[in-house]
């Protein structure tokens, strides 16, 4: 059973009202598989239905073991699962626990996984490494990973020039981007492991992508992106006909009509995938005849893909069509005319040549009307087909109560007001919480800093703004919040009678100064709030002011990084999460990037990312998405916007080099000559393919552009309401 999900999907951040009312036939794709070579009719797949696999028991940083792993292989039931497949995933190991010993350390004793250094191995095909005879899986959490932040995963399986796949590992990027479990959680640095993982196993059998237009309220989880809201977990009716036709459980596999018979994909000379040729069903039997898809089609177009354009020309998704389409430069508006030049988000200026409608009229959709894009809608927001109300996440007044919930979007810092059953199941005021994110109003305060359980409350901005039976009180923290009682001031506060404490215990300092105290445990320093300790007074123990140790959380002000709690930071008087320039570990959030704190020290904070990309001329470290500017050895020295490395360890990847800026802090560049792999090993005499993976329609700046630059097999194409990742 599909969940219901949402879609938040688009292309160009441009106004869509041009295209209101343009209907163009939406083109249905299949399912996909490969050949060896276009010139070949033979099938890339295994050559038996029982296929083991290998986890690396480290999983994600970002997760819990045990829960990590358990999704990954969610992914291989998910195939296995499939009616008419016989298609079998077994799970390998590499600790024989009943001898206690490694299966491929030798000599190293055991008692799980673990344990063996073999089971950790991150030296995958994708990544550059040879052959091992194990199928692994693991997350890639350092600069090794060098196919840019916004790929999420790769696989690359190895097979004979018959199409027969010897080996097949996947690589998932867990150095630029996070993880989670519940894709409610998902966002746009932030990705759902099951979605990403049952993409990826699908290419590590066989399947490949779902090229050009495709059904948003039902899209395939072979797509090369990743729907929101758990919309890719799960097989569709295509996706399942992938591992019939590989591994059909009655012994053949049978079409009614052509959509039952796969499209193959190839890679053109610029890394752009295409469909290079199409089976078709006669006889009940999927056969060769199908011809490559056209190649005719003019400017303005419907297409699927770029292969179905006239030469020079690239098929672009906009709203829910595609059309064929070319570069163009906004400030210059250099399209034919009856074409308007329509900018990419971030595209510093670049755009695609799309149809000009003239269309002029307003918005006339109403809330929970079905659209085509958000110009079409009074609110300004369409969400998988449906027009939506805008919320405020901290205190959605816009939506209806009783039937709606304020469903907070992966960017923009708003929400969407969409039913109850469609929405994330997001924590009501008076809760308990461990974290804000698990609250509707974004706020968990903790009665102490030790305290493992907190309450949801709102923000307010002063007396009178909470509701009846709540009082707006300062926290320790910097904000004021609502909670129970009257408009009596919290431990720390200044006060002048008892009166004025929540505690009832106003006591002053050598000054003469008054202050909010409480009754504590000299033992215990959890037990008065941040800034303040316990002390042993004539009038029993009570908290007394003194320093913030640890316990300062995100935002709130500080002075020092002693005082930020949870290995935080302090940077610009507030506590921001601590991370490692060279790993990218740490807290950071969408939208933001680990920047170093000074010159040569690989010690960062998480600070907002900047907009220039990699080799972009640039002043500073905020200006790049990498949070990094330093000096380019490929290019006389000049500032350019690079990825660091660490200068004593080789971390840039094949292919790549550091070029050492200091003791601690390098750059990555590429090496002018870049020496052949080594022999992929196997069969003595066997001539291997190594099928990389890597798709097609998106390149380092903009969608349709030539091949991709260094650093980016892919980027971002999401306008405001970003619904979709990559993956290849």
């Amino acid at each position: 059973m599909r969940s219901v999900r949402l879609s938040l999907a688009a292309i160009l951040a441009v106004s869509l009202a041009g295209l209101v009312g343009l209907t163009v036939p939406r083109s249905a794709r299949g399912f996909s598989l490969s050949n060896p070579s276009t010139t070949s009719k033979a099938i890339v797949k295994w050559p038996t239905n029982k296929i083991s696999y290998f986890l690396n028991p480290l999983c994600s940083a970002d997760l819990p073991q045990a829960a990590c792993l358990d999704q990954l292989r969610a992914g291989f039931k998910g195939w296995m699962a499939v009616p008419c497949t016989n298609i079998t995933f077994t799970e390998g190991y590499h600790c024989n626990t009943a001898l206690g010993s490694c299966l491929y350390d030798k000599g190293t004793s055991c008692a799980a996984d673990a344990d063996c250094p073999s089971a950790k191995n991150v030296g995958l095909i994708p990544m550059g490494y040879n052959t091992n005879g194990r199928n692994e899986v693991a997350f890639i959490e350092n600069n090794a990973w060098t196919f840019g932040q916004y790929v999420l995963g790769v696989t690359s399986p190895m097979f004979y020039t018959d199409g027969t796949i010897t080996e097949a590992d996947i690589a998932l990027n867990g150095f630029s981007q996070n993880w989670t479990t519940n894709y409610m959680n998902a966002g746009s640095s932030t990705q759902d492991v099951l979605s990403v993982a049952i993409h990826e196993e699908g290419h590590f059998f066989g399947a490949q992508h779902v090229l050009g237009t495709v059904d948003q309220n039902d899209p395939p989880t072979m797509a090369p992106y990743v729907a929101d809201f758990g919309m890719s977990e799960s097989l569709n009716a295509d996706d399942q006909k992938v591992a019939c036709y590989l591994h059909p459980k009655s012994g053949s596999y049978t079409c009614q009509n052509d959509a039952d018979c796969p499209y193959m994909v190839a890679v053109d000379s610029t890394g752009k995938e295409y469909y290079s040729a199409k089976q078709v069903c006669q006889g009940s039997q999927c056969t060769w005849g199908g011809a490559a898809v056209g190649g005719t089609t003019k400017l303005g177009g419907a297409c699927s893909v770029t292969k179905d354009c006239s030469t020079g020309l690239f098929c672009q998704p906009f709203g829910n069509d595609s059309f064929c389409a070319q570069n163009c430069t906004t400030t210059q508006q250099n399209c034919p005319s009856g074409f308007t030049c329509y900018g990419y988000q971030n595209g510093g200026g670049s755009g695609a040549c799309l149809p000009s409608q003239g269309q002029t009229t307003a918005p006339s959709k109403n809330p929970g009307d079905t659209c085509a894009s958000s110009a079409e809608c009074t609110t300004l927001m369409c969400l998988s087909g449906v027009c939506r109300v805008k919320c405020s996440v901290n205190s959605p007044t816009e939506c209806n109560a009783a039937s709606e919930q304020c469903a907070k979007l992966p960017t923009g810092g708003i929400g969407a007001c969409v039913p109850k059953d469609k929405a994330p199941d997001l924590k009501p005021l008076g809760a308990d919480c461990q974290t804000p994110d698990e609250c509707q109003s974004q706020t968990c305060l903790k009665t102490d800093v030790m305290a493992a359980n907190g309450t949801c409350r709102l923000k307010c901005a002063g007396k009178g703004t909470c509701a009846a039976g709540f009082a707006c009180v300062m926290q320790a923290e910097g904000f004021q919040a609502c909670l129970p009682g009257s408009e009596k001031m919290p431990t720390g506060s200044a006060c002048t009678v008892d009166g004025d404490c929540v505690s009832g215990k106003c006591i002053s300092n050598a000054a003469g100064v008054g202050f909010c105290s409480q009754p504590c445990d000299v033992a215990n320093s959890g037990s008065c709030p941040c800034g303040m300790s316990c002390a042993p007074l004539m009038a029993g123990n009570l908290c007394f002011p003194g320093k913030k140790v640890a316990c300062v959380d995100k935002g709130g002000p500080c002075t020092a990084d002693a005082e930020c709690s949870g290995g935080g930071v302090c940077g610009g008087g507030a506590c921001k999460p601590g991370c490692n320039v060279l790993t990218g570990q740490g807290n950071c959030g969408s939208g933001e990037a680990c920047t170093r704190r000074s010159v040569d020290n690989a010690s960062g904070e998480c600070s907002a990312a900047g907009t220039k990309i990699l080799g972009d001329a640039c002043t500073s470290d905020a200006e790049c998405k990498s949070a990094f500017c330093d000096k380019d050895v490929t290019a006389g020295g000049a500032l350019r916007c690079q990825t660091p490395c660490d200068p004593t360890q080789d971390t840039c990847g094949t292919g790549l080099a550091c070029n050492a800026l200091g003791t601690h802090l390098g750059a990555c560049f590429v090496l002018s000559a870049v020496t052949a792999p080594a022999d992929a090993g196997g069969t003595p005499g066997a001539v291997y393919v190594q099928q990389g993976g890597k798709s097609s329609g998106c390149s380092a700046g903009t969608r349709g552009q030539g091949a991709a630059a260094f650093f980016g097999l892919c980027a971002m194409f999401a306008a405001i309401w970003l619904g979709r990742r990559r993956v290849v």
